[in-house]
């Protein structure tokens, strides 16, 4: 962003968008996203608004991370009890941390996007607890008033049943019988708890808040050289059989990547001369008869995600893995398709970055993929894969639209898939949501 492109956002434009006034430090935060080349307007970050919403009303207070929530804060020591993969955190500032400082229980180190935000949150000079999810997995999603439930939920069958906007989000019909999360994951984790738990990504529903983790940005690792025009018309994917348990008794053919594997298998009965094999040499058959059909597919396991031998035969006796290949070897194709893995997928922002479109059905969110919107940074797919044939079809016929999607999603993971916008979303968040919290504990 160009020093002329640079928006002033002071405590009027703040309280005249969203009705109140500015967290304390947000003026430091503004000159701290300018210094990064980030954008200083809040509503680039309408994720973690969304995602505090429900607190905004009521704020937040030490009852919340009581023992009756399943911690227990030790407030003589201001350390945190470390609760299975999720730690309580306190921020603190005193004369042993004048420039603040995040204490745990057992030590764990707190996430470089947060520790940037120090300075920021030393200046607000206020005392607050957070919740970090160590879980790929989201976390918190509080039963219907009207139910009873246990503190973890048993299953998805369970969570279902005790939380209604589960049941009316996730139906049947469209993602419940569609994608492993909501059928038999690898792991359940969820908790009938309504807190504002930081976590790598969320679905619609949890109350978790959305948070840079530092295995993000998931940048590319090797640049895409390959111009559009130079690209095979291949629609590629390559993945492991996670986002289902993998185990015979699992219903893992039901799951996403199951279904997209499947799918491939029955599109290459249906037309013969649209399989492709990029495993194979030219002179092997299929790679050399790229000509034969418009766009061709290249679909299928290349690893398992489980030691399960009996389960991994069964999937090897069906699918036959492929070699595993390296993330840029996709590059050579000017169709990716991305699915959820157990939680998001990671190659999802490297495709974006590439020269090539991006075919994407997915329920996760983060602090960065929200921002993504169908037609415009990528090609939608529905969960079912039903309409899979049909975009294929569309991508076939428009040309220029599906290059001018990709001159989209480029632009934007210019833009976010950056340290300098973890750092900004990081920093605005903890600013935001330290206001919220109600402490006696003034520092």
């Amino acid at each position: 962003m160009g020093e002329t492109g640079r928006l002033t956002v002071d405590g009027r434009a703040y309280a005249d968008r969203f009705n109140r006034m500015p967290p304390s430090g947000f003026d430091q935060w503004v000159r701290f996203a300018l210094e990064r080349d980030c954008d200083p307007d809040p509503a680039a970050y309408e994720a973690l608004y969304q995602d505090l919403h429900p607190w905004m009303t009521s704020g937040l207070n030490e009852s919340l991370f009581h023992q009756s929530n399943g911690f227990r804060i030790d407030k003589p020591s201001l350390l945190m009890t470390h609760i299975g993969t999720m730690d309580v955190v306190t921020f603190v500032v005193n004369a042993t941390y004048p420039s603040g400082a995040f204490l745990s229980a057992n030590n764990a180190s707190v996430p470089s996007f947060i520790s940037a935000a120090l300075p920021l949150l030393a200046q607000a000079g206020k005392l607050f607890h957070f919740v970090l999810n160590r879980s790929a997995f989201p976390r918190a999603l509080p039963a219907d008033k009207d139910t009873s439930s246990n503190s973890v939920y048993t299953g998805t069958n369970d969570a279902f049943s005790h939380n209604s906007c589960f049941r009316s989000t996730y139906t049947k019909a469209n993602h419940r019988m569609n994608h492993g999360f909501f059928q038999d994951p690898s792991a359940f984790e969820t908790e009938n708890l309504n807190l504002p738990i930081f976590s790598e990504s969320k679905v619609e529903c949890y109350m978790d808040v959305r948070f840079p983790y530092d295995a993000m940005p998931k940048r590319s690792l090797h640049i895409d050289t390959i111009a559009w025009g130079d690209k095979k018309n291949v629609l590629f994917w390559r993945g492991d059989t996670s986002g289902i348990r993998n185990a015979v008794d699992a219903p893992y053919k039901q799951s996403h990547r199951f279904r997209l594997v499947e799918w491939a298998k029955t599109y290459a009965k249906k037309h013969p001369d649209a399989s492709y094999d990029s495993d194979m040499s030219p002179q092997d058959g299929p790679a050399s008869n790229l000509n034969k059909f418009p766009i061709q597919v290249d679909i299928g396991f290349d690893a398992f995600a489980t030691n399960n031998s009996v389960f991994n035969k069964k999937v090897q006796d069906s699918y036959s893995l492929k070699p595993h290949t390296p993330a840029s070897y996709a590059y050579q194709f000017k169709y990716l398709v991305v699915v959820d893995s157990d939680t998001l997928p990671e190659t999802l922002m490297a495709y974006l970055a590439s020269n090539s479109v991006v075919l994407y059905s997915g329920v996760f969110t983060d602090f960065m993929n929200w921002k993504l919107k169908p037609m415009v940074h990528y090609v939608p797919v529905q969960l079912d894969l039903s309409d899979l044939e049909e975009r294929m079809q569309w991508l076939k016929d428009h040309d220029e639209k599906a290059r001018k999607i990709n001159a989209n999603s480029k632009a934007l993971m210019r833009q976010i898939n950056t340290r300098s916008y973890g750092e900004c979303y990081a920093g605005l968040l903890m600013l935001e949501y330290g206001s919220l919290f109600n402490s006696d504990n003034k520092l």
